[in-house]
């Protein structure tokens, strides 16, 4: 895994000592409301889900990258994970801080990310789920030719029904 640049952002994978940096956004009412999950309460739960993904990044499991603008603000984070057996396919998931979302950061970064997963990780597929309240994530994957696969209804991690959406490209679709 390496790190990333795009014309403004900078995508840096974690260390240890970014537990600050990720918990501004672990502990967002708003992301965690997003994500289906309860927001972080304590640095020290964050320090861990830090420890963990720091692991799986070791393992070659996940690829995280922190999103900062060229004055090292720190925006948020972009990953892709879930791979299959095979390593032929995988997810994207992002999350921004509400600060900054709506204001593009996505829009860039994610060619940057969908290019390293066709090219450097050699992918066949990639797959994002998105629910259907995020009017900004479909926009941006549409924008990039992004395949709506299916829709359902499950529940998150609170219990809560949410509505989502499969979103998917191929690398056939990428190269055209």
């Amino acid at each position: 895994m390496k790190n990333l640049q795009t014309k403004n952002y900078e995508l840096h994978f974690p260390v240890q000592s970014d537990v600050d940096i990720l918990f501004r956004y672990r502990s967002n009412i708003e992301i965690a409301h997003s994500e289906g999950r309860i927001p972080d309460k304590s640095r020290q739960e964050t320090a861990k889900f830090l420890t963990q993904l720091l692991s799986k990044i070791d393992a070659g499991i996940v690829n995280y990258w922190l999103i900062s603008d060229h004055t090292k603000n720190h925006l948020g984070g972009i990953s892709i994970w879930g791979f299959n057996q095979e390593k032929t396919e995988a997810e994207v998931g992002y999350d921004i801080l509400p600060k900054f979302q709506g204001k593009g950061v996505i829009s860039e970064v994610f060619p940057e990310i969908e290019q390293y997963a066709f090219t450097v990780l050699k992918l066949q597929k990639l797959s994002v789920y998105t629910s259907k309240i995020d009017i900004l994530s479909q926009h941006i994957l549409r924008k990039n030719h992004y395949r709506l696969i299916e829709h359902w209804i499950e529940k998150n991690l609170k219990g809560e029904p949410t509505d989502m959406f499969h979103f998917a490209k191929t690398i056939e679709e990428y190269q055209k």
